[in-house]
């Protein structure tokens, strides 16, 4: 859970500094409009960036409960890096080629 935890940090640390935002106090709900109103920033990376914390929020919150197991939060983990990674690296891309 903890690297469920570090990795949504580090996504929404990258928002905030790439958008201006107060992503880590604001509802997703309440992001949501902000980040699609945003140079750059499309419905189909939201729609990743949303899914990708909804499964952290969920193991998080739920695996300690035992609503998700501990192998399922793990095998996801490397992908979930991987796409994590992805985001960043467009969202800095498309704020580089907007400033230009």
């Amino acid at each position: 859970a903890q690297y469920y935890e570090t990795l949504s940090e580090a996504l929404l640390q990258t928002v905030d500094d790439l958008y201006s935002t107060r992503a880590r106090s604001t509802s997703r709900s309440d992001l949501q409009p902000i980040l699609l109103n945003a140079p750059g920033f499309s419905q189909e990376l939201w729609g990743r960036l949303s899914r990708l914390l909804e499964f952290a929020d969920l193991v998080r919150f739920a695996g300690s409960s035992g609503a998700i197991s501990e192998e399922n939060a793990r095998s996801g983990l490397a992908e979930m890096i991987k796409e994590a990674q992805m985001m960043m690296k467009e969202m800095s891309s498309a704020r580089r080629t907007i400033k230009k």
